[in-house]
C-alpha cells in the first residue's frame, strides 16, 4: 500500500539521524544501569526515541518494561500494567520464583496457548488493600532479577509526572525506589515541562538525575524528509512544499505528519501538491474532527474558553487589564489559573509565544470565534 507518512516511518527512516544523539544516548542508560528524564513538549518524539533505542538494546538480548502513567487511573492499574509489560519470553525459572515470592498473596500465574507464563494481580480479589508495597515489591524483585543475570533490565515510566495524580508524593518515592534498586535501568519521559523541570530543578526530588530535553524535530531537516516521501510516493510536491505543511502544521512532528499524510492522498488524486493542496487537507482534518473539538469545547470551563479565543487571535497579554476586558475574565488571577490549567493538560503549549497545542484545534477555535 503507497502509504509515505505511517507513524513509524520518521524512526525507521533515514531522515530520524538528527535523533542520533539522544538515541545514542538513552541506549548508554539503558545499558550501564542509569536513570535519564527524557522531557518535552508533547508529540515531539520521546517516545520514537525511546523505542528506537530499546528496539537496539533488545537486539542485543536486554530487557525494556514499559508502561505509560498518562492512561492510569490508579496505582494498582500501573502494577498491572508494569507486570503485563514484562516479556513472557523472559519470565521464567527462577526469575519467575522470584517474582512469585515478592507478590506472594496478590500475584497469580497462569499459562497461555503457548505455554508461556501470564503474571496477574489479584486472583479472585477485588482491589489491592496495599498498591503501594505491591509497587515496590515489583520493582524490588526486578531488581534482584537484574542483579543474577548479565543482561540491562530496563523499566520506562512514561508521563511520570503524573504520579503525583496516582498517590501523594509518588514522584518522590519513585525516586527514593531508583535509588535502592541500582540493578535496573530507568528511563522517566514526561510532556508536562513546566513539572518536570520543577521535579529535576535544584530542590527537586530528581534535580541530581541526568536528563535529555527534546525539542521539535529541525523544519529544515524534516521539511526536506516530507518532499522526499511525497517524490518517492508518486506525488510531486510544489518546491518548498514540505516547509509549507511544517508552518501549517509544526513545530510538532505528529501534527506535521497528519496533514503529510492528507497532503499524499489528494495530491495522488490531483496529480501533484501545491499550496492549494495543503489547504484542502488541512480544512478536511479540521472538518473531519469536529465532533471531538465540540466534546472539549464543551468541557472547558467560559474563561478557558475565553482564553483559547484569545490565543487563537494571536494575544499574548492574556492578562491585561484590556484583554480581560475585551473577553470578559473577571481577573489575571482567573486568567492565570485558567492558562496554568490548559497548559497542565496539553491544551495550551508551554513557553511563548501563547500556542494552542494541536494547530487543527487551534483552527477549529478561530472559526468559532
Amino acid at each position: 500500500m503507497n502509504r509515505p507518512f505511517k507513524s513509524d516511518e520518521i524512526v525507521k527512516s533515514p531522515y530520524f539521524t538528527d535523533r542520533e544523539k539522544e538515541t545514542s544516548r538513552v541506549v548508554r542508560a539503558m545499558r550501564q544501569r542509569e536513570r535519564l528524564v527524557l522531557y518535552g513538549e508533547r508529540r515531539q518524539g520521546k517516545s520514537s526515541i525511546i523505542a528506537r533505542a530499546a528496539e537496539r538494546l533488545c537486539a542485543d538480548g536486554g530487557i525494556v518494561i514499559s508502561v505509560d502513567v498518562w492512561k492510569m487511573e490508579d496505582l494498582e492499574g500501573l502494577n498491572r500494567a508494569i507486570l503485563s509489560s514484562i516479556p513472557r519470553t523472559w519470565l521464567s525459572g527462577k526469575r519467575l520464583e522470584t517474582l512469585g515470592r515478592a507478590l506472594r498473596g496478590v500475584f497469580s500465574l497462569s499459562f497461555d496457548d503457548h505455554g508461556r507464563p501470564v503474571v496477574a494481580l489479584g486472583a479472585g480479589r477485588v482491589r489491592d488493600p496495599h498498591p503501594d508495597e505491591t509497587f515496590e515489591a515489583i520493582l524490588r524483585a526486578l531488581d534482584q532479577i537484574a542483579s543474577q543475570g548479565d543482561v540491562p533490565v530496563v523499566v520506562v515510566i512514561d508521563e511520570f509526572q503524573n504520579l503525583d495524580r496516582l498517590r501523594q508524593g509518588g514522584i518522590a518515592f519513585l525516586r527514593s525506589l531508583t535509588q535502592e534498586t541500582g540493578n535496573l535501568s530507568y528511563v522517566l519521559a514526561g510532556s508536562i515541562v513546566g513539572i518536570v523541570t520543577d521535579v529535576i530543578g535544584p530542590k527537586g526530588p530528581f534535580r541530581a538525575i541526568d536528563r535529555i530535553q527534546v525539542n521539535e524535530i529541525d523544519p529544515q531537516h524534516l521539511g526536506r524528509w516530507v518532499d522526499h516521501r511525497l517524490q518517492t510516493h508518486d506525488v510531486e510536491p510544489e518546491v518548498g512544499l514540505g516547509a509549507l505543511i511544517i508552518e501549517r502544521a509544526g513545530p510538532v512532528t505528529e501534527y506535521v505528519m497528519r496533514l503529510a499524510k492528507v497532503v499524499h492522498r489528494i495530491g495522488l488524486e490531483m496529480e501533484g501538491a501545491d499550496q492549494r493542496t495543503v489547504q484542502l487537507a488541512f480544512d478536511e482534518i479540521v472538518s473531519d474532527q469536529d465532533g471531538t473539538f465540540d466534546l472539549v469545547w464543551d468541557k472547558v470551563s467560559t474563561t478557558k474558553r475565553q482564553i483559547l479565543r484569545g490565543v487563537a487571535d494571536g494575544e499574548e497579554r492574556l492578562t491585561a487589564r484590556a484583554f480581560l476586558q475585551r473577553y470578559k475574565i473577571g481577573s489575571s488571577s482567573a486568567a492565570s489559573h485558567a492558562i496554568r490549567e490548559l497548559r497542565t493538560d496539553g491544551i495550551l503549549a508551554p513557553g511563548r509565544p501563547h500556542r494552542i497545542s494541536d494547530p487543527f484545534f487551534a483552527e477549529w477555535v478561530r472559526r468559532q470565534t
